[in-house]
C-alpha cells in the first residue's frame, strides 16, 4: 500500500455483507461510522490517525493553538515503513495487514456485549480478501475471523425476552461451529473534495440531519456551536435557466441483489424525489442505475449511493438509510440504503396464509403476528406475541432508542438511520390492513390488489429511507394535515397522499367497517417534502452575499406556520408532552382517528367468531388476526393517552401569530379520557365467546423452534394495556 506524505482522507468501514449474529449486534456495525483520516510519518511507522473534526478555529490564530493542546485525535492503528520513498512521488510503501486487518471497528467489542461471549479477533486467519482502486477510492475487502475457543452454552429453556433481564450467555444462530465467525469487512479510502462545498445553516423549524461543530473563533455568539445541514452537492450545469440539469446527478445504483420483482418499485421509488428537485430548478437530479451482474465494483464503494438487498434470519431492522458526509460543510459524500427481506418475506408469507396458503413466517422484530419477539422490540406491535405483552405508549417507547444511542438528538447523527423502524411499523399495518380487508371479504387470493400491497410497501420504504439518505430526518406531525374526509376520499388521497410527508410513520388508511376510504399508502411527497428539499437545496445565484443567502433561507424557513408544512421530529415525540408529534397516528382529529381504528378492530373481533377456514389452514390465523387488532387498540389507546394534559408544542420563530407551548383544550382531553374508558377500561370493551377461545390454537410449527405458547389469555392482555394506560396517566 503506498502512503503520500500526510494524506488526509474519509475512511468509511462497512460490513461486506449480513452477517448473523446476535440480536442487536449487526445493527449496531451493519454500517461504521465514517472517520476524517490522516496518514501521519513518525520514524519508520505511518500512523493512521483520525482527526479530531468536532472543533474548529482560524488557522494559524491563539484559539486553533489551545485547541490543539485541548483536544486529542484518535489512533487507529501503526503500520512500519517497508520502502525507501518513490524517487518521484515520494511515497512509501507500508504493510496494509497490520492496519486492516485489525478490529478497527471494534467488532469484537460488540459480540462480547450482545452474546456475553468471549469473542475476539483471530489475526492469524484473518485475510484480505480484495483490493481495488479507482478515481473515487480505494478499496479494501476483508475477511475477518472471530474465535471463541469454548462458548458458553445457552441455558436450556429461558423465556422470550430473558436476555433483557438475565445475563446469560447466548450462542450465535445459524453458524456450522459456534466457536468460529467469518465477517467480511468492506473498506472505503477517499479524499475529501478539493473544493469543499458552501456549507448551510440549520434552522430548527425545519428537519434536517446536521453536522455540530464547536467554532471558538467567534467568542460573540452565544453557543460556539454551529450546525450545518446535510446535502448533497447541486450545481446547475446551465445556471442561467429557470430549470436545469445538474453538473453532478445524484446516482443511485440498484444492486445486482435485489430480486428482479422489486427492481422497478425500489426506482420508482428513487426518482419519486426528483418532483422536489425540479421545482427548485433541477431536471433529473437524481437518476438510477441497475448494477450489472457482472460487474467489478461494489455498492458498497465510497461514493456510489445504492439500494441493497439484505436477509437475515432474525433481523433488527426493515430499512435503513446512512449516509457518510463531510464534517467540514455537510455535503453528502455516500448513502447506503439497506431493505431487508425478510420483511417483504413476511408480507407474501402472510398474504399466503390470510388468503389460502401455508403458514406464516417468524415476523421481523416481532411486528405482529404469533411470534413471541413481540415482548422483545421497541418496534414491536404491542399485543402481538403469545406471552404477555409490553405496552408502550406512542412518544413514550422511543426513550428505550435512547438508551440504546439511537435517538437523532441525543446521539450522533450516523446512528440515527440505522435505528429509523419506519419499515418495521409499515410492515406491522400492511399485515393488520390485509387481515381486516380479508376478514371483510375485499380481498380476493393472489388478487393484483394483494400484489400491490407488496409493492407499495416498499415503495413507501424507498421514499422514506431515500429521504434520509437526502438529508431529512423524520417529521411526526405530518400526519395532521389532512381531515377525516380528505382521507376518506379516493381521489383527494390518490392526488396527495394520506400525509404531507414521506418522513411520517404513516398507519393503513383503512375505512371504517362498512364505508368506503381513501387509498391506503403514501405513493408521493407531501408538500413537506418539496419544502425541506426546497431549504437544503435551493440554488443562490452566483455572487449572492453570505447576508442575502441568509435572508432567502429565512423567508422560506418562515412558511412553518402554514399548515400543510407542518413539523415535529423524534425529539418532540420521545422527550416531549406534544400530542400531534406522533408516529401511529392519521388525521387532524385525533379523537375521530383512534374512534375509528377501535371500530376497525372491534369488527375484526366480531368477525372471527363466524370465520370459516378451508380445511388446509390451520387455526393459527385466527390468533395473528387478533393479536394485529389487539396490537392496532394499543396504539389507538396510546394516541388518546398523549392527549391527557398533552401540551402542543411548536417550533415557530416569532412572527408566526402561534405561541410555542399550549395546552391541548380541556374539552379534547375529556373526549380523550372518555374513549379509553370504553375502549380498555370498561369490562365489556373486547371480549371472545368460549367458542372461538377454544379455536385460538398456536402456530405448532413455531412453538417447535420455541416460539409460541399453547393458550391466549386475553384478559391477560386486556389487563396488561390497562396497566400501562394507567400508568401513564398516573405518571409524575
Amino acid at each position: 500500500m503506498q502512503i503520500r506524505k500526510r494524506s488526509i482522507a474519509l475512511i468509511q468501514g462497512t460490513l461486506l455483507g449480513p452477517c448473523q449474529i446476535a440480536k442487536g449486534a449487526l445493527v449496531e456495525f451493519g454500517y461504521g461510522r465514517p472517520q476524517i483520516v490522516e496518514f501521519q510519518r513518525v520514524h519508520n511507522t505511518i500512523r493512521l490517525v483520525a482527526r479530531n473534526t468536532d472543533v474548529v478555529a482560524p488557522a494559524g490564530s491563539p484559539e486553533e493553538r489551545a485547541l490543539r493542546e485541548a483536544y486529542s485525535d484518535s489512533l487507529l492503528g501503526a503500520a512500519p515503513v517497508v520502502s525507501a520513498p518513490h524517487p518521484d512521488r515520494r511515497s512509501v510503501l507500508v504493510e496494509a495487514n497490520t492496519l486492516f486487518l485489525s478490529d478497527m471497528l471494534g467488532i469484537g467489542m460488540l459480540l462480547q456485549r450482545g452474546l456475553r461471549q468471549g469473542y475476539g479477533l483471530d489475526r492469524a486467519n484473518s485475510v484480505i480478501a480484495a483490493v481495488r482502486g479507482g478515481e473515487r477510492a480505494l478499496v479494501i475487502e476483508t475477511q475477518s475471523h472471530f474465535y471463541n475457543a469454548s462458548p458458553s452454552a445457552t441455558p436450556a429453556f429461558a423465556f422470550p425476552g430473558a436476555a433483557a433481564f438475565m445475563p446469560t450467555p447466548m450462542l450465535p444462530r445459524f453458524l456450522p461451529d459456534t466457536r468460529s465467525m467469518l465477517v467480511g469487512l468492506h473498506y472505503s479510502i477517499a479524499p475529501l473534495p478539493e473544493r469543499p462545498m458552501a456549507a448551510r445553516r440549520a434552522d430548527p423549524r425545519i428537519g434536517h440531519f446536521t453536522s455540530t461543530t464547536l467554532d471558538f473563533g467567534n467568542d460573540v455568539a452565544l453557543s460556539p456551536k454551529q450546525r450545518v445541514v446535510h446535502r448533497w452537492r447541486r450545481e446547475k450545469k446551465e445556471p442561467g435557466l429557470g430549470v436545469s440539469e445538474p453538473v453532478k446527478p445524484i446516482t443511485f445504483s440498484i444492486d445486482r441483489n435485489v430480486p428482479h420483482a422489486y427492481r422497478e418499485t425500489v426506482r420508482a421509488g428513487i426518482l419519486e424525489w426528483n418532483k422536489a428537485f425540479e421545482r427548485i430548478g433541477f431536471r433529473n437530479a437524481i437518476v438510477v442505475q441497475q448494477q450489472p451482474d457482472d460487474a467489478t465494483w461494489d455498492t458498497l464503494d465510497h461514493g456510489i449511493a445504492s439500494v441493497r438487498w439484505m436477509l437475515n434470519a432474525d433481523p433488527q431492522f426493515s430499512a435503513i438509510g446512512p449516509s457518510h458526509v463531510d464534517p467540514r460543510t455537510g455535503e453528502i459524500l455516500d448513502a447506503d440504503i439497506g431493505i431487508e427481506g425478510m420483511a417483504v418475506r413476511a408480507m407474501r408469507g402472510l398474504r399466503s396464509q390470510v388468503l389460502g396458503a401455508q403458514r406464516l413466517p417468524e415476523l421481523p422484530g416481532g411486528a405482529g403476528g404469533d411470534g413471541s419477539k413481540a415482548a422483545q422490540s421497541p418496534a414491536a406491535a404491542p399485543g402481538a406475541g403469545d406471552f404477555a405483552p409490553r405496552f408502550v405508549i406512542p412518544g413514550l417507547e422511543g426513550l428505550m432508542t435512547t438508551q440504546a444511542g439511537g435517538m437523532e438528538g441525543g446521539a450522533p447523527q450516523h446512528l440515527h438511520a440505522r435505528w429509523c423502524n419506519h419499515a418495521g411499523f409499515a410492515l406491522e399495518q400492511n399485515l393488520y390492513a390485509m387481515a381486516v380487508m380479508e376478514a371483510r371479504g375485499e380481498l380476493a387470493p393472489d388478487s393484483p390488489i394483494a400484489q400491490q400491497f407488496v409493492l407499495d410497501f416498499i415503495k413507501d420504504n424507498v421514499m422514506h429511507e431515500v429521504g434520509h439518505a437526502l438529508g431529512l430526518r423524520h417529521n411526526f406531525r405530518a400526519s395532521r394535515v389532512y381531515t377525516e374526509e380528505q382521507l376518506a376520499d379516493a381521489e383527494f388521497t390518490r392526488a396527495h397522499g394520506t400525509t404531507g410527508s414521506v418522513m411520517e410513520y404513516n398507519p393503513v388508511n383503512l375505512a371504517r367497517p362498512g364505508r368506503r376510504g381513501g387509498v391506503p399508502f403514501q405513493s408521493t411527497l407531501g408538500p413537506y417534502d418539496y419544502w425541506a428539499i426546497e431549504y437544503a437545496y435551493k440554488p443562490m445565484p452566483a455572487g449572492t452575499l453570505p447576508a442575502a443567502e441568509q435572508a432567502e433561507l429565512q423567508r422560506i424557513a418562515a412558511r412553518s406556520a402554514e399548515p400543510g408544512l407542518a413539523f415535529g421530529t423524534d425529539e418532540d415525540s420521545f422527550v416531549g408532552l406534544d400530542p400531534e408529534t406522533l408516529p401511529t397516528d392519521l388525521g387532524s382529529d385525533p379523537i375521530a382517528f383512534a374512534s375509528k381504528r377501535l371500530a376497525i378492530a372491534q369488527d375484526l373481533f366480531k368477525r372471527q367468531e363466524t370465520r370459516a377456514l378451508a380445511p388446509d389452514r390451520d387455526y393459527a390465523v385466527l390468533r395473528r388476526s387478533l393479536g394485529f387488532a389487539l396490537g392496532d387498540v394499543a396504539r389507538a389507546v396510546g394516541v388518546l393517552a398523549r392527549q391527557i394534559g398533552g401540551v402542543r408544542t411548536l417550533r415557530d420563530f416569532p412572527g408566526s401569530g402561534r405561541d410555542p407551548m399550549s395546552p391541548l383544550p380541556a374539552a379534547v382531553q375529556r373526549q380523550a379520557l372518555e374513549q379509553i374508558a370504553g375502549a380498555v377500561l370498561a369490562a365489556d370493551a373486547l371480549t371472545l365467546s368460549p367458542a372461538l377461545q377454544r379455536r385460538l390454537a398456536p402456530d405448532y410449527l413455531d412453538r417447535a423452534d420455541g416460539g409460541s405458547g399453547t393458550d391466549y389469555s386475553l384478559p391477560q392482555r386486556i389487563s396488561a394495556l390497562q396497566r400501562a394506560v394507567l400508568g401513564h396517566l398516573m405518571f409524575d
